[in-house]
């Protein structure tokens, strides 16, 4: 595989959580339901970050995106994007508190919402599969509560 060449600033924005940058949700940026261009959103654990690649200078740009806080140590959600809306489902944090919320966040308005909506059971590690009308939402696998496989969809 070649290495990248020509991206004048290849080194990540630094966020600093003890156990980095994994099991996260990372999406395309969408407003007005359209994807915008070379625009994603990451969060994982407290980091919120939209990036930004310009082709042309070949650079990346951070941006801080506001962070749910009731989810700042979580990560291991399953998630959806759909329209201009990212849905994280379930979740654990590093003393593997699960939890069965699910959160909305708006990607036009940069705010996070609690739904009313909550998943059966307490679970995380879980993958998220979207109907291909964008009506339901299929949380699939992952553990429970007592850390056993979940078998429930």
């Amino acid at each position: 595989m070649k290495s990248l060449t020509g991206i004048k600033n290849n080194i990540t924005q630094k966020e600093e959580y003890e156990f980095g940058t994994q099991f996260h949700c990372f999406v395309p940026l969408t407003m007005n339901n359209e994807k915008v261009i070379n625009h994603f959103i990451l969060f994982c654990y407290n980091i919120g970050i939209l990036i930004k690649y310009d082709e042309q200078n070949k650079t990346f740009n951070y941006q801080k995106l506001p962070i749910c806080t009731d989810l700042k140590d979580f990560n291991m959600y399953s998630f959806a994007h759909i329209y201009d809306y990212i849905f994280l489902f379930g979740g654990a944090n590093c003393e593997w508190k699960r939890t069965k919320h699910v959160y909305k966040y708006s990607m036009k308005d940069k705010i996070w919402n609690q739904c009313k909506i909550t998943l059966p059971v307490k679970t995380n590690s879980s993958f998220t599969i979207l109907s291909s009308d964008d009506t339901n939402v299929h949380v699939i696998g992952g553990f429970n509560a007592k850390g056993e496989i979940q078998k429930m969809h």
